[in-house]
């Protein structure tokens, strides 16, 4: 009987995006940027007598839409994590949704899975049909599978930022939550960054001030976004992984954890 509950929820979280004009202005824009990289491809083919395929103008063209769709793919996880609990609370939807009964544990995953899975269908369709746009438009594309390796490390990233978002959405209004996730993410991969050059462990005392110490939280108890970036980057560019993968996903289901549990008890104090 649960599991049907849940499914009922999990397929609600859709029917709530369903109207977003959201996700269709971000769909009509990826379409255009597809067409725009194949103009500037055929210019560049025309005039230079080469395609950026062949030129490294822009590097291969999957790796250059790639980049571009997980730019967005972000800011439609930070979107989507926004309002995915928020909008039930502001339109008073919560007591109805909890009283089929559901525990508020329930409640908080399933709203997070259905916000991640709506996410990644659009980065997912967003791929593929760019794949084909490319394959139809040059007879030169040559695809390569591990775009596919890359999409599914990179989901990784797409829950972290929408669990982030879920919490700062439970203290501040939507906007808030918006710009507050979009600079924490900011700030988390920064530390990724830094800290994976310059291991915490190797550093005195005296080399901490205010930023590296915030950088230093940062990178040990929340996910590390810039990490599964770097892997899912890696593994597109054919590259050697120089992460120890054991660490790094234990890592993450520990700080997830910690983050899911954080929020939910947050969660738990909201009057309804």
């Amino acid at each position: 009987m649960l599991h049907k509950k849940l499914g009922v929820l999990y397929l609600n979280s859709f029917l709530k995006e369903y109207n977003s004009k959201t996700l269709i202005s971000l769909f009509v824009l990826t379409i255009i940027i597809i067409l725009l990289i194949i103009s500037v491809d055929n210019f560049a083919s025309k005039n230079l007598g080469q395609s950026i395929e062949m030129t490294g103008l822009f590097g291969k063209k999957i790796i250059l839409f790639y980049g571009i769709i997980s730019m967005w793919n972000g800011v439609l996880a930070t979107l989507l994590g926004v309002n995915c609990v928020k909008s039930d609370y502001e339109f008073n939807l919560l007591p109805q949704l909890l009283a089929f009964p559901l525990s508020r544990s329930h409640y908080l995953a399933i709203r997070i899975l259905g916000a991640w899975t709506i996410v990644e269908l659009y980065y997912l369709v967003s791929l593929i049909l760019g794949i084909s746009l490319f394959s139809i438009t040059d007879s030169t594309f040559n695809f390569d599978i591990k775009v596919f390796y890359a999409f599914a490390i990179c989901s990784i990233t797409t829950l972290i930022i929408i669990s982030l978002s879920v919490f700062f959405s439970l203290l501040f209004n939507k906007l808030i939550s918006f710009i507050i996730t979009i600079f924490t993410s900011m700030a988390v991969a920064m530390s990724n960054s830094y800290y994976s050059e310059h291991p915490i462990f190797e550093k005195s005392l005296s080399e901490f001030n205010l930023f590296t110490a915030l950088g230093a939280f940062f990178h040990c108890l929340l996910p590390r976004l810039e990490t599964f970036n770097k892997i899912s980057n890696l593994v597109l560019a054919n590259k050697e992984v120089n992460f120890n993968l054991w660490a790094e996903f234990g890592h993450l289901f520990f700080s997830l954890a910690l983050l899911y549990l954080i929020t939910l008890q947050l969660f738990k104090r909201i009057e309804i």
